[in-house]
């Protein structure tokens, strides 16, 4: 029962993937699938359209085998040496600087936001 339960919400979280990619290739959208759709559940979950619960178990099964997604990226890596070269430096340093402007954009606007809310008195 459990697991035909992660099955069809795993389903359930490929059909909003497929539907942001159908979306963005019949409006020649400039943003990944991926991120239509996902934003698509964002919103259906936000303004609760859609229970969590038809969710929850799809997705937690699906991030506790998250490092099975990144097999393929791997075995690019090794059949494409070149990645290993200096453009593979240039992608490293490309990441790397990416990932630390996403953390520090994320600190900032968290440290703002705080102060905002102490300073109006919605501090709880």
């Amino acid at each position: 029962m459990r697991q035909s339960l992660v099955l069809l919400q795993c389903l359930v979280l490929v059909a909003f993937w497929l539907a942001g990619e159908m979306i963005v290739k019949a409006l020649h959208l400039p943003v990944p699938g991926s991120v239509l759709g996902f934003f698509g559940l964002l919103i259906c979950l936000l303004f609760r359209w859609i229970p969590v619960s038809w969710v929850q178990h799809g997705s937690t099964g699906m991030l506790k085998h998250l490092s099975l997604f990144f097999v393929p990226a791997m075995l690019a890596v090794v059949k494409y040496k070149e990645l290993v070269s200096f453009d593979g430096l240039k992608l490293v340093f490309a990441t790397i600087a990416g990932t630390l402007t996403v953390m520090i954009g994320t600190a900032l606007v968290v440290e703002t936001s705080l102060r905002w809310r102490l300073r109006h008195g919605d501090g709880n």
